[in-house]
Formats: C-alpha cells, structure tokens, sequence
C-alpha cells in the first residue's frame, strides 16, 4: 500500500510492497502541466537530507526502466518500487526526484519523506511444523502437551497443573484435539 499526499509528496509504504510513486505533475509558470519527453529522471532516497549520496538507501533511474513514462506528455511520472527497495527499511527517509531536460537539471519533486511501516507478512517460507517422531517426540499445542504413544500409535494430551502433569485425553487424531 502506498499512500502519497499531493500537496508535500509525503509519502507512507508498507515495507516490502510493489508501489508506484507519482511525482507530478509538473508545471510551467502559466499552471499548465509540462510535456517531459525526453527528459530522463532520477529518484533517490536517504535516511537523511544530509547523508553522502554514497549512503543512500535506493535509487530509481529512467534510464533502468524504473519509471512508468506512459504519461509524461502530462507532466507525470511514476517511479516503480519493487520490494527490494524497503525490505530493509523502517521509519522515516528522505526522497526526491529530478530530471535532466534538454540539458538542464531541474527539481521536480522536492525532498519530501518518505515513511516505511514494518509490516508481518515477509517474503519467505513459514517454518513447517516438526515432523512426528524426528527430533521431536512432544507437540505443544496453547498450553497442552501431546505425545505419540508407540505401543498403540494413539495421540496423549496432557496438560501442566500444579507442577504435574495431568492427563486429558487421547486419540486417534494428529494434535491439537
């Protein structure tokens, strides 16, 4: 999800998401949007306004295929984040955009910020379970202990009460029951 106001740029990211962030669009001195064509662009990205450009966290180039130009004979591009770009980041950046148009560079999205929310889901692969019989011979299931009795292949819930072990129940059935 990406949320971007359009008067200061300030945008907010879930970290790890797919985004397409606006800038523009761009205006003449008349209020008229500005037909960029042939410009190319560069979006970079800080901790802060003052770090080396050396320490920036991410930066987008026209010239990598990492802006949607489809409408930049309206003023307006989009610079494509992948999740690469956040993956790592958390809290408050900076970011700004320029362009160089027939030669000259120019300021086309001023420093705004830039705000990465952590967020639980993460790419990668959920643990599995331990395996019946592999390194584990108990399952805790919310506070309740199962094992695999071998002479009978049955299932034994047990639960902690009063420092003992209690029985509960058994079964057939693979835990939690």
């Amino acid at each position: 999800m990406i949320i971007r106001d359009p008067l200061t740029g300030a945008v907010v990211i879930d970290r790890g998401d797919h985004a397409r962030l606006k800038i523009g669009p761009v205006l003449d001195e008349a209020g008229n949007a500005r037909d960029l064509t042939g410009g190319s662009f560069l979006l970079t990205c800080k901790k802060s306004i003052d770090d080396p450009i050396g320490a920036a966290k991410f930066q987008k180039s026209s010239g990598l295929s990492e802006f949607d130009l489809s409408q930049i004979a309206q003023g307006i591009v989009y610079a494509l984040l992948v999740p690469n770009d956040t993956l790592s980041l958390d809290g408050v950046h900076v970011y700004d955009c320029q362009t160089v148009l027939g030669g000259k560079t120019e300021t086309i999205q001023p420093a705004a910020t830039l705000e990465v929310r952590k967020d639980v889901t993460t790419t990668g692969s959920v643990p599995a379970p331990a395996a019946v019989g592999s390194k584990f011979p108990w399952i805790a299931f919310e506070g309740n202990l199962y094992g695999k009795d071998e002479s009978d292949g049955k299932w034994v819930k047990f639960r902690l009460f009063n420092r003992n072990f209690e029985y509960v129940s058994e079964s057939t059935n693979e835990p939690p029951f």
